[in-house]
């Protein structure tokens, strides 16, 4: 207390002033600092989008090879011979587009966890090449195959999943998850296609592959009951608008016969193979079409919401500004007025 008292009244003015400026400067820091983590959040998942739809495009391919290359060696390279040649180019073609955005990726504004992702993905695409000649000479089993396409597929979703982890913001969160939970989804539809491709090829179900075949039914239908609780009335709306009409109606009826001759052995599926194959391919198809629905919104909230953060943070700059500067004009402006008060009380 004597020190306060020893002060001269200057610097009492001073004191009074800045003690509640530091306080304003500090609250001030941490709002902005809050606000440029948000702005990098927003960001970083506005340029994952991006790369989701590079990887989504990939996946969209590899799961009609793995589809076509199922039918191929279920039929003992009697089918699917052509269209697995054509596939495997549409394939090739995303890949590369995967690559070349891979190769301008600023992984330093990410941690590790990414990179490492994408990594372990990479590890299994350079396996493709020597997959694929051993499809092609038969010297893989059905199994094995749609074993190692499925887990390609896998650790590229992978790297979709961890956009899951970023948002703090609920709707972008729920955008996320719906298009995370319909994408997987969207993967067990095509090993389904993969699998009964197989079936209707050989012309009889195994019980690993009929049981693998209702699991897969089930769930996709539990990971798009996800979907349908995260995702808002619009996306809906056009889920159920797009994902109707022929082919759908057609893949549930194949599906309905797959079922019934498994239970009555006296039965034939009377299903050609290519026929499924191209047929679910159209209903896979209008799902990609919601899937990319779904990450352009993504990529639009994320965009929009960075644009307001930049927005917030420079009008949180010009006023903390204008108020520091203006606090300190009034400290020099009233501590002269007082002093000089002073020394004139003093001189009379």
């Amino acid at each position: 207390m004597n020190f306060l008292k020893n002060l001269s009244i200057k610097y009492k003015i001073l004191l009074i002033v800045i003690l509640p400026l530091t306080g304003y400067l500090t609250v001030s820091g941490i709002n902005l600092i809050h606000d440029y983590q948000q702005l990098r959040s927003y960001s970083a998942i506005a340029e994952l989008s991006i790369l989701s739809r590079n990887i989504s495009n990939l996946v969209h391919e590899l799961q009609k090879e793995r589809g076509a290359s199922a039918g191929y060696l279920s039929s003992n390279g009697t089918k699917f011979a052509n269209e697995l040649g054509s596939q495997r180019e549409h394939t090739d073609a995303k890949l590369q587009a995967y690559q070349n955005y891979l190769q301008q990726f600023d992984f330093k504004k990410f941690d590790p966890t990414l990179e490492q992702l994408i990594n372990k993905a990479g590890t299994l695409l350079a396996r493709l090449d020597d997959e694929r000649r051993a499809i092609s000479n038969l010297q893989r089993t059905t199994k094995q195959t749609v074993a190692y396409y499925s887990t390609v597929n896998g650790r590229l979703l992978d790297i979709i999943g961890y956009m899951t982890h970023l948002p703090d913001n609920a709707k972008l969160a729920s955008q996320i998850g719906a298009y995370y939970n319909f994408l997987q989804s969207k993967e067990r539809a095509g090993k389904e296609r993969a699998v009964l491709s197989g079936v209707f090829a050989k012309g009889s179900f195994t019980p690993e592959t009929y049981s693998l075949f209702i699991q897969l039914v089930t769930e996709q239908k539990t990971y798009l009951s996800v979907f349908k609780a995260l995702a808002t009335e619009e996306e809906l709306r056009f889920y159920h608008h797009t994902v109707s009409g022929p082919a759908v109606d057609k893949v549930e009826q194949m599906r309905r016969i797959a079922r019934e001759v498994n239970l009555d052995a006296t039965k034939s599926f009377g299903v050609d193979p290519v026929v499924w194959f191209n047929t679910i391919t159209e209903k896979i198809n209008l799902l990609k079409k919601v899937e990319d629905y779904l990450a352009n919104k993504i990529e639009s909230t994320a965009t929009s919401l960075a644009s307001t953060q930049k927005m917030k943070i420079t009008v949180s700059l010009v006023l903390f500004t204008l108020v520091t500067a203006m606090c300190i004009f009034l400290l020099i402006f009233i501590t002269s007025l007082i002093l000089k008060g002073i020394r004139q009380a003093t001189e009379v």
